[in-house]
């Protein structure tokens, strides 16, 4: 069997959601390191030492900085995530519309050539009857007919 080229896109995905999910503690990271930056603030605060205070201080606006572009990262994930999910579901649309006329077209194309096969066995009837003015109708319905399962398997075809 062929390999099947969107399976690997199929399965990349399903990876990417599954990092999504577990990436979903981001924002846990974030709020764990706002409760962090609020400690280092209050332990700067209360610190003696002016160089020691301005350290643990910068540490916690540094660490409030790292809060925000967790929370902007986070963001920026689900939406690309949303993004991704809103074109597969785009795609399958599609494919599905494809394939939803080609089984329509799949069946006008059967029923042409059933119609076929019976005005070719009302000829054959008419024949052996030797109804000449049947006949010539049974011919030019059975042209009409074959035009019209030869349009249908073109319009079958030109589907994908």
């Amino acid at each position: 069997p062929r390999p099947n080229p969107n399976a690997s896109g199929i399965k990349g995905f399903m990876k990417n959601v599954e990092t999504m999910v577990s990436k979903a503690t981001r924002r846990d990271l974030a709020t764990k390191t706002n409760a962090f930056a609020s400690s280092c603030l209050t332990l700067g605060e209360g610190e003696d030492n002016v160089s020691l205070r301005r350290a643990v201080t910068k540490l916690s606006e540094l660490e409030n900085k790292l809060e925000v572009v967790q929370l902007e990262q986070t963001d920026n994930d689900m939406f690309t995530f949303g993004e991704t999910v809103k074109d597969y579901i785009a795609l399958i649309q599609s494919a599905k519309a494809a394939f939803d006329e080609r089984v329509k077209t799949f069946s006008t194309w059967e029923g042409a050539q059933t119609t076929l096969a019976k005005k070719r066995e009302a000829k054959n009837k008419a024949t052996a009857q030797g109804k000449a003015d049947k006949v010539a109708q049974c011919e030019e319905d059975i042209k009409f007919w074959e035009n019209r399962v030869e349009r249908c398997q073109e319009d079958f075809e030109l589907i994908r």
